[in-house]
């Protein structure tokens, strides 16, 4: 539930849904409660519709705190059996998740 590709994948998870897939579930990993409350006014839209739609909303922590966007992605790692990855190469999160997930064995699919 960040900007950018996790809210573009949501909203696709959501169409797939709204077509009658009723075979997938839509689990949102929210960093903290107020995520998206300083963001601008149309990602908070898209955000919201998204929260809406889930079928799960998972909040990692009530409040923001220095490790809260780790200790999501490890979460989401933690309760995946495969994870999906759009990543261009650049040190960061995206990066963290990728080489958390491999030192578990899990499945890294790129796209």
């Amino acid at each position: 539930m960040a900007k950018g590709v996790d809210l573009w994948a949501g909203e696709e998870v959501l169409e797939l849904k709204a077509s009658g897939r009723d075979d997938i579930k839509l689990i949102a990993a929210v960093p903290y409660k107020n995520t998206a409350d300083r963001w601008p006014s149309a990602w908070r839209y898209l955000y919201r519709k998204i929260i809406s739609g889930a079928d799960e909303v998972h909040y990692t922590s009530e409040k923001y705190y220095s490790f809260v966007y780790k200790a999501r992605d490890q979460w989401m790692v933690n309760n995946s059996s495969r994870v999906l990855a759009c990543y261009e190469g650049i040190p960061g999160g995206t990066e963290y998740t990728i080489n958390y997930a491999l030192s578990l064995g899990k499945e890294v699919v790129y796209i």
